[in-house]
């Protein structure tokens, strides 16, 4: 049975939140500050100094002074308490009541606050038990005392016409509404009473997949009926004290059906750092039968710890590993002469301080069924072990921070065992140039995506030793490389390598110096989808091969494969006519614009304006020459749902504010080293959109 209803509507039913308009109304708090106290305090005060009588004006000041700050606490504590309940953070705004009658125990404000806040979780009788006690200690002269019995009323009548949605639903429909609600929901759902309480924990699809933080102090105690139910954990909790009640559930098997867990990085891992203990066995072993995803990152230098060998002897079904590491592999690698053979493992991602051929031949030798391999702190000398070792191997990453994941990559089209994606790092520990050539040669008849440096090795003087002149990637995908002015005769190689690569959608060239005559071969293939380059040196050539390549991809009919990503970074060559050509390829989805100093404001502010409705997410990035109009204009584009503002010194809080403003779909900010964007911008955008993520470092 399908049920299409908003999550914060179904919270609202089902928690018995409509109440008639009146009630409604009374819990609306003032705005004003309460001042009849403050003159009658000082009317005393004045009269005392009048006649001299300066003890009793020193008494009747401070009792003023006394009043007057209780009084306006009381009000500020209810206004938090109001926006704490219409937020649906019970909990915090029940405490915000409870200290308004603790303060002052004869105000009616408390009592009324906080009834209210138990009528709408549709806690009736607490309601009702609150306000008989307000009428019980509230003198009849308080303005709000009349209320307190209006509302007492108003929850007895509820009680008596109390439906509770979740009992009376079938069950099947009671828990896809369940499932559906956010995770605080559910915590707070957890404490409306018993019968909410035992649908949502035989609720097996609220909690198929759970992440625990610090915070988790109630989803921990319900820990032993729903575990049963997870099937996807991840832990990212310094507690102790949680972190030992899952342990304590893994040991005895309550996590039945886990698949997946995931151990994050600022996670208690006290308990895997440790010498192996019994326990540790006995709670992968006790998983180890469901458990297909794993992913660990330790502290430990050591081997007394748990170890590479002692998760695929007792995880005999793991598809998927990812082990971080601060030590050398041969450290954690334990003993492998145990395992005898891992044959379900086809993902390992594996970083560690330092990984030879010496200490990764074991384990590749013990896993032979590796698909995707992403090493991170590697040396050039573990290709030698992976040839040997991975002949099922199609995703290579090799010191690289992104690699594509494995369920990403399509069922091959042909039988020829080999390479499909190369992943290289750009930094010191990239792949030495003679070697990547090899991998390049050997793999091209069914490489489909490479990321690769091919800016030559300053030990490589003779670069006849980079035999590309025959590469030949006809089949490629995808193509990001980095070069610079020394590389030339290999770029060009690269180029002939994809000069008839028809499938060709992704091509990202960084710092590169020949400019045009990579426009030359885009300009011969089909129109790519992601477009992305950085150059350094002035080419007037590729000014105009630019304007050639989009209007070319402009002039494109609607409904055809087009360009829908572009990247633009330090390209001196990009002006005004560049960019207005790219503006009319109706395609454009997501924009990066990063240093191009050579533009005007005007120019960018044009640019901007142009744009179809299409666009969706743009980033700006180290650009003195946008401000706050640029913010503006980005505002007018309809389709927008994410910017990124990237070290722009001159757009501010007016600028951000504008943005929030006016664009309507907008739904995520990020904020990077914007240092005219003040807390005050962030807070004020916070109010209108879903993330706002800022980074200052």
């Amino acid at each position: 049975m399908q049920v299409a209803i908003a999550s914060p509507f179904i919270l609202h039913m089902v928690c018995n939140m409509c109440v008639t308009a009146e009630y409604k109304s009374s819990s609306f708090p003032s705005y004003s500050l309460e001042t009849d106290t403050a003159r009658a305090a000082f009317s005393k005060v004045g009269a005392a100094i009048d006649s001299r009588d300066y003890i009793q004006a020193v008494t009747f000041a401070s009792k003023a002074i006394e009043e007057i700050q209780e009084r306006q606490l009381i009000t500020a504590l209810d206004h938090r308490a109001y926006a704490l309940g219409m937020q649906g953070k019970f909990g915090a705004a029940v405490r915000d009541a409870e200290d308004m009658i603790k303060y002052k125990p004869g105000l009616a404000t408390g009592y009324n606050r906080l009834g209210w806040l138990y009528a709408v979780q549709g806690k009736q009788q607490k309601a009702i038990d609150t306000y008989t006690a307000g009428l019980r200690n509230v003198a009849h002269d308080d303005p709000q005392f009349i209320q307190l019995g209006s509302c007492k009323w108003e929850a007895t009548k509820q009680s008596s016409n109390h439906v509770d949605f979740i009992a009376k639903l079938p069950v099947e429909v009671a828990f896809h509404i369940l499932a559906d609600l956010p995770k605080d929901t559910k915590i707070i759902c957890l404490g409306i009473s018993s019968i909410w309480r035992r649908r949502l924990l035989e609720c097996s699809s609220a909690w198929a997949v759970v992440t625990v933080d610090s915070r988790d102090n109630t989803t921990t105690s319900a820990l032993p009926h729903i575990a049963r139910h997870v099937n996807d954990l991840t832990i990212s909790t310094e507690n102790w004290r949680i972190w030992h009640q899952y342990k304590h559930s893994m040991e005895n098997g309550r996590f039945s059906k886990i698949k997946s867990l995931a151990l994050k990085e600022g996670a208690n891992h006290q308990y895997f750092n440790l010498p192996a203990p019994a326990s540790l066995t006995m709670a992968f072993r006790q998983m180890g039968p469901t458990l297909t995803t794993l992913k660990l990152a330790l502290e430990q230098k050591h081997s007394k710890g748990i170890t590479l060998a002692d998760i695929l002897y007792l995880a005999r079904n793991l598809t998927r590993l990812e082990y971080t590491a601060k030590a050398p592999l041969a450290n954690v690698l334990g003993d492998l002469t145990v395992v005898s053979g891992h044959h379900a493992l086809q993902d390992m991602q594996l970083h560690a301080q330092s990984i030879t051929s010496q200490s990764i031949e074991p384990l590749l030798r013990t896993c032979r069924n590796i698909r995707r391999l992403a090493l991170r702190g590697c040396h050039e000398s573990v290709l030698d072990a992976i040839k040997v070792n991975c002949r099922r191997l199609e995703i290579l990453g090799f010191n690289s921070k992104e690699v594509e994941a494995l369920d990403h990559l399509p069922a091959r089209q042909h039988n020829i065992p080999g390479l499909r994606a190369l992943y290289t790092s750009t930094e010191a520990d990239a792949i030495p140039l003679d070697t990547l050539s090899e991998l390049l040669i050997e793999n091209m008849r069914t490489l489909e995506t490479v990321y690769a440096d091919v800016v030559p090795d300053k030990t490589l003087v003779d670069l006849s030793m980079v035999p590309l002149n025959n590469l030949n990637l006809s089949g490629l995908k995808k193509l990001r490389y980095w070069s610079d002015t020394g590389g030339g005769r290999i770029e060009r190689d690269i180029l002939k390598s994809i000069s008839k690569c028809t499938a060709l959608s992704h091509v990202e060239a960084r710092d590169i110096s020949l400019v045009s005559e990579l426009l030359d071969v885009l300009m011969v293939l089909p129109p790519v989808k992601t477009f992305g380059l950085s150059f350094t040196c002035e080419e007037d050539l590729a000014v105009g091969g630019l304007i050639s390549l989009f209007r070319k991809y402009a002039a494109i009919p609607a409904g055809h494969p087009n360009l829908e990503v572009v990247r633009l970074q330090e390209c001196k060559s990009v002006t005004y006519t560049v960019l207005s050509t790219l503006a009319r390829i109706q395609t454009l989805r997501d924009i990066t614009l990063c240093r191009l100093d050579g533009l005007s404001d005007g120019a960018i502010n044009d640019f901007l304006r142009r744009l179809g409705d299409n666009v969706s997410a743009i980033e700006l990035c180290e650009m003195e020459s946008v401000a706050d109009i640029h913010l503006l204009t980005l505002g007018e584009l309809q389709g927008l749902t994410c910017v990124a503002l990237n070290a722009l010194p001159n757009a501010t809080n007016y600028g951000v504010q504008s943005l929030v403003d006016k664009a309507k779909r907008l739904r995520k900010l990020k904020i990077v080293k914007c240092a005219s964007i003040t807390s005050i911008g962030v807070t004020q955008a916070r109010r209108k959109i879903e993330t706002v993520e800022v980074i200052n470092e």
